[in-house]
């Protein structure tokens, strides 16, 4: 099989959550702990910062990776769901897995993964681990799939942990209240390893807090050891350190991001954490070391076409505040969701939008008449309904002043299928 083929046959043969839903979901760590028997616990050979939480884990993760490449270690980053090609989800120094390697992987491992039968993100998971070791990785920055107590990634022991925030999402999976969320994303706390939390409300402070008391972790919470704010660039300032960051990431909701990667990098034990000069270098250059795209991406002007992943009630509520900084015209919104969405959250969207309603190419999207009947719920405007993205996104373009604002939005794939019409995959 060659790499095409490959994915073929992984996406045929494994259960792939992002597609199809609840189908694909494992309740337990079983078939990860058998896949990483078979392939020789590679997760004992490697190092970690382990990262869960609701929103902002792409982002904090791709900044730590930077700051640990700017600091000299061969850097390893896990990261899911991809945009565009599967290979975004595992990197090296900013550089995806090998084609061959995930051809020459998967059938060495045939009889094994047949056998196992885990599902896309376990298989994943796996194969990142196997190239990491494979590359000599010295430091693996990773993020959670969904949760955190029973995501397949829960199997390592970090050098520190984290917790970017915890809000409504996957509430079928992760529990109905915060303090549920909260407990199930706590479940990555481990003896001896600090636990660091991102910007949270009380209520999610004191669960946290309380799971790694119980784990026997060191619970820090970020906003206590670093503040940061619109200077016109971010200042940073906390535990003895002040500094002017030029982040590459102009959305405001980057500004909590970067109090969480700077408190887990304080928490890192010395061996790891270089000079603050490499966080400040790592930071900023993020987009050049490990890019992260669809956070308040443009990639067009005259009109502006901005794109942005956030697709939950509090990404949707940042989404919103940011447009409250923008200037336009009159605002266009191409959004698509799945069908798993809380359709409560859409009570967050932008009020002044025109919107494009689509469809992302996946069985588990949302049907264009139950987001027509969501959208129109809310007393939102809709402009136009289309089968695909890239006829909303024409459509769009071609009503759209050169002062307006095209805004892509409502889920990762969404945004993957328009980066991948723009020739930008």
């Amino acid at each position: 099989m060659d790499y095409q083929e490959t994915l073929e046959y992984l996406f045929a043969q494994l259960p792939m959550f992002q597609r199809i839903g609840a189908a694909a979901y494992n309740k337990d760590l079983a078939n990860t702990i058998a896949l990483c028997d078979a392939l020789g616990r590679p997760q004992d050979r490697l190092q970690f910062v382990h990262v869960a939480g609701t929103n902002g884990k792409g982002s904090v993760c791709h900044g730590l990776a930077s700051v640990f490449m700017e600091s000299g270690f061969r850097t390893g980053l896990f990261t899911s769901p991809h945009l565009v090609d599967f290979r975004e989800r595992i990197q090296v120094n900013g550089q995806c897995v090998d084609r061959e390697f995930v051809v020459d992987f998967v059938a060495r491992h045939q009889a094994v993964i047949e056998a196992i039968k885990p599902s896309f993100f376990e298989l994943s998971f796996g194969l990142a681990l196997s190239y990491f070791q494979h590359m000599n990785t010295q430091m693996v920055v990773l993020e959670t799939g969904m949760g955190g107590r029973l995501d397949s990634t829960n199997i390592v022991v970090p050098v520190c942990a984290a917790i970017t925030n915890v809000g409504y999402d996957h509430m079928q999976y992760l529990g109905h209240t915060l303090k549920e969320i909260a407990g199930e994303k706590a479940g990555i706390a481990k003896s001896g390893i600090p636990l660091v939390l991102g910007h949270s409300k009380e209520e999610v402070q004191q669960v946290v807090a309380r799971h790694a008391a119980q784990a026997g972790a060191q619970y820090v919470y970020a906003p206590q050891c670093f503040t940061a704010r619109n200077n016109p660039w971010i200042w940073l300032e906390g535990q003895g350190l002040g500094m002017e960051i030029h982040h590459p990431l102009k959305a405001d909701y980057q500004l909590d991001n970067t109090v969480t990667a700077a408190a887990i990098w304080q928490q890192l034990p010395p061996d790891w954490r270089k000079g603050p000069a490499h966080l400040k270098s790592g930071l900023e250059r993020m987009q050049q070391n490990f890019p992260l795209r669809g956070r308040w991406q443009v990639v067009g002007t005259a009109p502006r076409v901005v794109l942005d992943v956030g697709h939950n009630a509090d990404g949707l509520s940042a989404i919103s505040r940011q447009l409250a900084c923008e200037s336009y015209d009159n605002l266009h919104i191409i959004i698509g969701l799945s069908a798993d969405k809380e359709p409560s959250a859409c009570a967050m969207l932008p009020k002044d939008g025109l919107y494009h309603l689509c469809r992302a190419k996946l069985p588990r999207a949302m049907e264009l008449p139950v987001l027509e009947n969501i959208i129109g719920q809310h007393g939102l405007r809709i402009q136009a309904k289309h089968l695909h993205v890239q006829d909303a996104y024409l459509h769009a373009l071609a009503q759209a002043g050169t002062n307006d604002l095209i805004l892509c939005m409502g889920s990762v794939f969404v945004v993957g299928e328009l980066l991948e019409f723009l020739g930008q995959g």
